[in-house]
């Protein structure tokens, strides 16, 4: 049941109770409780009218009375500016939208958007291809004759010195260098293992055993007896030198071998040499500006370009499709878990929404504005209804109840105090 059919029900119900109270006043006219109820009823059935004829006012004519009614329809227009108004002002104000902005991390929302339901594999893939077609949408030899002249200006800026101390103390710092020592480690303990390493130093001892006979006779007379009585023997020597030297790799994989502390020194006095010996830095800028003048760069760009695209005939199975989806995804991490940039993409993010709702700050109630400027007065009408109508309804029952009431107060009023009272008061002052 609505509230507009309760409304109705209370006031028929309290007419009702009038018409029965005034049947009882009329054939009862001393009964106290037949005078009680028409006082209460009488007052209760004008505060529910006057309330039903208020309130269907405002969107009707009640009773075809053409004076200040349908309210609603005669003042279309202001109502529709003080609800786009209301909408734009209080409802969707652009400081408490710019409030509510300020306290969402943009950024994890878009990246947390780009990553579920695969989106971001999708784009990375996307972009792969867009990346390969640009590529081979060019001629190689065409180009090239485009990008020698810029990356030949290019690798001229850089500076080696700068770059290779901090190529290096970056390494030292990460550890990077010990893993590549382990490395040349591991390679030195297989070559050093080998048969053809053991017949390397053999040969050696033999060029050194030679040289030394060659200086005179004395020395080849002591290097023929060592060899007669068995003191010198290169095949045994080159045996145990080799087990000697796989012995001293091996210890060499000890991260606190001072081999390796030398290493490390060696390193960051490198670095520290290439920032202060300006000696240095300018031999190999000097070697820099020297290879890249020999290097035929345009032919190696052009043959660079054409192995590419060669390489992506068959796309799937292309390198270069997996190398850039690599590098798009460690891209992709790399802006992901970068808190300094999160932090800059959301400022821009807020900027710019910011920025976008102050210039649209009456774009909101523009559309209110047009949303209701569309509808016919019956639709304001319901529409408005629906939204306030059970509260004007409730003002309906509220009249019957407060018009009850007035009447209980009046009738007290008059049976106990005035006619008693009152009445003999001012009757006796005018007698």
């Amino acid at each position: 049941m609505s509230y507009k059919q309760k409304a109705n029900i209370t006031l028929a119900l309290v007419f009702l109770m009038f018409v029965v109270s005034a049947v009882c006043k009329h054939f009862w006219p001393q009964l106290l409780a037949a005078n009680f109820s028409y006082y209460v009823f009488e007052a209760a059935l004008i505060g529910g009218i006057a309330d039903w004829f208020a309130v269907t006012a405002l969107f009707r004519k009640p009773l075809n009375w053409p004076y200040h009614t349908a309210l609603l329809p005669r003042n279309r227009e202001k109502v529709i500016d003080s609800v786009a108004n209301m909408v734009q002002n209080d409802l969707l104000n652009a400081n408490i939208i710019r409030f509510k902005i300020e306290q969402i991390n943009l950024s994890k929302k878009l990246f947390e958007l780009l990553e579920e339901n695969g989106q971001l594999q999708y784009l990375i893939r996307a972009l792969t291809r867009r990346i390969v077609d640009w590529l081979n949408s060019f001629k190689p030899r065409t180009a090239a004759v485009l990008l020698t002249p810029l990356l030949s200006r290019n690798l001229l800026k850089v500076q080696l010195g700068p770059l290779t101390k901090d190529f290096i103390l970056h390494n030292l710092n990460n550890g990077q260098v010990d893993s590549w020592l382990e490395t040349a480690n591991l390679k030195l303990e297989k070559i050093a293992g080998q048969d053809k390493t053991r017949i390397f130093i053999c040969n050696f001892l033999q060029d050194q055993k030679n040289e030394k006979v060659s200086q005179g006779f004395i020395n080849n007379f002591i290097v023929a007896l060592l060899e007669k009585t068995g003191g010198l023997n290169l095949q045994e020597a080159a045996a145990s030198m080799q087990l000697q030297l796989i012995a001293t790799i091996k210890c060499l994989k000890d991260k606190e071998h001072p081999l390796r502390h030398t290493v490390r020194e060696i390193l960051r006095q490198t670095a520290s040499e290439l920032e202060q010996d300006f000696l240095i830095r300018d031999s190999l800028e000097a070697w820099k500006t020297e290879i890249i003048a020999k290097i035929p760069l345009n032919n190696l760009l052009e043959n660079i370009i054409r192995a590419l695209q060669e390489g992506t005939e068959d796309y799937d199975k292309s390198v270069i499709k997996a190398y850039l989806e690599e590098i798009l995804e460690a891209a992709w991490l790399f802006f992901r878990n970068n808190n300094l940039l999160s932090a800059k993409i959301n400022s821009y993010l807020h900027t710019a929404l910011s920025e976008l709702l102050e210039y649209n700050q009456t774009f909101i109630g523009d559309i209110a504005r047009d949303a209701l400027a569309k509808l016919t007065n019956e639709d304001l009408i319901k529409f408005i209804e629906d939204k306030a109508g059970n509260d004007l309804q409730w003002i309906r029952i509220n009249g019957s109840i407060i018009g009850g009431l007035v009447g209980i107060v009046l009738f007290m009023f008059l049976r106990f105090i005035y006619e008693p009272y009152v009445v003999p008061l001012f009757s006796g002052l005018f007698v």
